[in-house]
């Protein structure tokens, strides 16, 4: 999977990972309302057929660990991979974090085929993730690297 550091979010299949109490400007910022980000929520809203936003929950700051961000990507990519997005925007400057963000998408990737029909093993993966986070550009990209 190819990562990709970007400063704003383009159209497309866009999961934002956010903590309990930021749903209103958050929410604003993406012209949704609704969403209330209590630990482990996730909800998708279609825009269109060619836009839509995953928000997905870390719960409350104070609760926040590496895992949590991980678990809140993993959800992420598991419904983007539903819809069968090939290419997956993700906004984790809340959470500042790359590491993990890449690795929760790689295992909401995972599905195990040994056992399932031809057509059921058809599932798109997500080939390129596009992160904004904060941080320095080059350690984001190389910590994607070691991935």
């Amino acid at each position: 999977m190819e990562v990709e550091f970007i400063d704003k979010v383009e159209k497309g299949f866009v999961g934002v990972v956010l903590f309990e109490g930021q749903e209103e400007n958050t929410c604003k910022k993406y012209g949704v309302d609704g969403f209330k980000a209590k630990n482990g929520a996730c909800q998708i809203v279609k825009l269109d057929n060619s836009e839509k936003i995953i928000f997905s929950s870390l719960g409350k700051k104070e609760n926040y660990s590496r895992e949590v961000l991980k678990k809140a990507a993993c959800r992420i990519a598991d419904v983007a991979s539903t819809y069968k997005a090939s290419e997956l925007t993700i906004d984790a400057t809340l959470a500042g974090d790359a590491l993990p963000v890449i690795e929760g998408v790689t295992l909401g990737q995972y599905s195990f085929l040994k056992y399932k029909e031809q057509e059921q093993k058809e599932k798109t993966e997500v080939k390129k993730l596009k992160m904004i986070a904060s941080g320095n550009r080059k350690q984001l990209q190389a910590q994607a690297s070691d991935v």
